[in-house]
């Protein structure tokens, strides 16, 4: 999950870091007052970057902040950007450096990135320096000293970037990021760092830890225009991505999602949308996971349910009971064919021969084998 640079600046606000004073405008929020009366800034709130370079970044002088907010906000629906501006004071900058903490999937660590050249340029200015850290431990400021001062880091500002980047690190573990990037962290003429830009991106899949992180904007930006299904798929815990197909697809798994992506594809047929549910579902999980298919199915471009499940430690009985709660509620909104095939630890409650007795007394046939499948959906809808 990408948080916008205001949602991502009150983060390192709560944690005691420094930002520039601001405010967050929306489609109806006035300007206040202090913006008027001193340097300030205007930001569009955008997940990407290179705002600057897109003329979304604009500079203000006192009393000229209503006309920049008019044209940026101009610039901003001609070309489709989300209608939140961050207005900041202006930050009297003596040194720009670039700082990080993101996670190295080949080191299996996290990694501190530095460099003393920050701003839009930091890439060509130099290679940035790395420092990994142990995940998932605290690191003292005392711990980074060597690091920042062979960067050339001097005087009272080491001691503050150690402090400041040792904070960075904590709000990272806690707030289960993937990367915290501040660029440009200032140095202002007294000495103190300010954030005054900040990129983060969060582990979706630790959204239970933070509740909060629905109440924020960010949050209401990535779920605006998503599929209704989309979000309810999420908030359960779970994945559903539509698609233009007109078969849907009721599965387990993304490789055995993908598994009969090709098959409905080799046979000519094109799937209406991915669902994914984690490892070891419970009955109520499978159950949720058919309602959000069944629910899509009734879309007019879907002909047909394709369900087929290859299990090895899921319990098949927990998929069975999930299944039949759906059929009791009603029948299929389209034709259903379904393929079940189950092994090992699956089968410790219920085994595959009574799971496809149970299946047949609500009126399904599931079959074994997925090519079969793929058959018994040829004799039930033609591929187009």
């Amino acid at each position: 999950m990408n948080l916008i640079e205001a949602d991502a600046k009150t983060m390192l606000r709560r944690h005691g870091l420094a930002v520039p004073d601001g405010a967050v405008l929306g489609p109806h929020e006035a300007i206040p007052a202090w913006a008027n009366e001193r340097p300030s800034v205007l930001k569009s709130q955008l997940f990407t970057g290179g705002r600057g370079k897109a003329g979304l970044v604009r500079m203000c002088v006192p009393g000229n902040v209503a006309k920049q907010l008019g044209e940026l906000r101009a610039a901003m629906g001609a070309m489709g950007c989300p209608a939140y501006v961050l207005v900041e004071e202006q930050v009297q900058i003596e040194q720009e450096f670039y700082l990080a903490i993101r996670i190295d999937d080949v080191a299996q660590r996290t990694v501190i990135l530095f460099s003393t050249q920050g701003g839009v340029e930091v890439e060509s200015a130099g290679a940035l320096r790395t420092h990994e850290v142990s995940g998932g431990r605290p690191v003292r400021p005392d711990q980074l000293v060597e690091f920042f001062r062979a960067a050339g880091v001097q005087g009272k500002t080491l001691g503050a970037l150690c402090r400041f980047a040792a904070v960075l690190h904590d709000i990272f573990i806690a707030q289960d990021a993937e990367l915290l990037e501040i660029n440009p962290l200032a140095v202002t003429k007294s000495g103190a760092l300010v954030a005054v830009d900040a990129k983060a991106t969060l582990d979706g899949d630790a959204i239970f830890r933070h509740a909060d992180r629905c109440e924020s904007i960010s949050w209401s930006l990535r779920m605006a225009g998503r599929h209704p299904l989309e979000v309810l798929a999420e908030r359960q815990g779970l994945t559903f991505v539509p698609l233009d197909g007109d078969i849907a697809v009721l599965s387990g798994g993304a490789g055995n999602g993908m598994m009969v992506f090709d098959s409905l594809a080799d046979a000519g047929y094109h799937p209406a949308n991915f669902v994914d549910t984690v490892g070891g579902s419970d009955a109520q999980r499978w159950q949720q996971l058919a309602e959000l298919v069944f629910e899509h199915a009734r879309q007019p471009h879907v002909r047909a349910i394709v369900a087929y499940f290859t299990l090895s430690v899921t319990p098949l009985r927990y998929l069975v009971d999930g299944l039949l709660a759906v059929l009791r509620k009603g029948p299929p909104p389209k034709p259903l064919v379904i393929g079940v095939v189950a092994s090992g630890a699956a089968e410790g409650l219920l085994n595959l021969k009574n799971a496809q007795a149970e299946l047949r007394a609500a009126g399904l046939d599931p079959v074994v084998e997925l090519p079969e499948l793929v058959q018994r959906l040829k004799e039930t809808i033609p591929a187009l």
